[in-house]
């Protein structure tokens, strides 16, 4: 389920992640690596303590702009350039720094102290708060969800987990509609994975909001607006190279969707883009450069204003 925190919160344990990585430094290297290693004075409060609520430095560290943007990308799904990169080193510091073993120390710390109030950031005393107090597991839950919805922007597998997590249900629930072919999956080393474009649709009906402004995506498709009414806003299949499912689709007055074989014409731009999301994988013939009419398949859908499109068409 979510985890609901505040921006306190997640500072302090992103001040946490760093001071384990300095003293991890320390140890290692010697004394006062991790504090050169952070570009810390050596008179700074921080060296003197070595405690994360005097690590006040930490929203100007490459560290937190991590922690920013992959806060972004999960919550408010928006796209930035960095963004795999920023997956990539905050799940790698997040995975190695917060072991097992280190968790279960934290545990043990709470245990031993009991309930406390944990005081704000610069209250008399908040210096002297076992580590154990920092921890809430916000920046591994925020790194679990950003490669969930990485997998889908990048068209590869999802497993039933990383759904579950996309939706925020449990895993059961995933895999219960899985069993009742609600979208096609396929067994691998008996797990069972879903291609985005097949779960797409489905997700999409469960809530599940897609990324703004992924590369590729034309500016007709891009949201940049808030929307007050969802009965202005339809879902638009999108294909691995970014083209999409659009106005310039229409060959001979009529739109071509369906896998080859079993393919479906229809005149009115809507009707055939309703019979795109309910397709396990949505399909359609769009003109390539020579205008010659090829099959594409969906790996992703985003939204658009229906008034757009009408424009488009007219």
């Amino acid at each position: 389920m979510t985890l609901t925190y505040t921006a306190d919160q997640l500072t302090r344990e992103a001040q946490l992640l760093a001071t384990e990585i300095a003293l991890l430094a320390d140890f290692v290297i010697g004394e006062e690596a991790g504090v050169r290693a952070l570009g810390l004075a050596a008179d700074s409060e921080f060296a003197q303590s070595r405690h994360p609520d005097d690590l006040a430095e930490i929203t100007g560290m490459a560290l937190f702009g991590h922690v920013r943007r992959v806060e972004s990308y999960v919550q408010d799904q928006e796209w930035a350039p960095d963004i795999p990169v920023d997956v990539s080193a905050l799940q790698l510091a997040v995975d190695r720094t917060f072991s097992p073993a280190v968790l279960h120390g934290y545990e043990m710390e709470r245990e031993a102290h009991g309930e406390m109030d944990v005081l704000g950031a610069h209250e008399v005393g908040a210096g002297d708060l076992p580590f154990g107090y920092f921890h809430r597991g916000i920046l591994a839950d925020l790194v679990a969800r950003a490669a969930a919805r990485l997998k889908v922007d990048r068209g590869e597998r999802l497993t039933m987990a990383d759904i579950a997590l996309l939706l925020d249900v449990r895993e059961p629930t995933v895999i219960t509609n899985a069993h009742r072919k609600n979208f096609p999956t396929v067994e691998d080393e008996n797990r069972r994975y879903a291609e985005p474009g097949d779960a797409l649709p489905w997700m999409l009906k469960q809530g599940y909001v897609p990324t703004k402004g992924l590369p590729g995506e034309s500016d007709t498709a891009q949201q940049t607006e808030p929307v007050g009414d969802l009965d202005d806003v339809v879902f638009v299949p999108v294909a691995r190279d970014g083209s999409w499912f659009g106005p310039d689709c229409r060959v001979s007055g009529r739109f071509t969707i369906g896998a080859k074989g079993d393919e479906e014409k229809h005149k009115d731009y809507f009707t055939a883009l309703e019979a795109l999301v309910r397709m396990p994988t949505p399909r359609w013939r769009r003109p390539n450069r020579n205008g010659v009419p090829g099959i594409v398949a969906g790996v992703r859908f985003d939204r658009m204003r229906r008034a757009d499109l009408r424009r488009a068409l007219s």
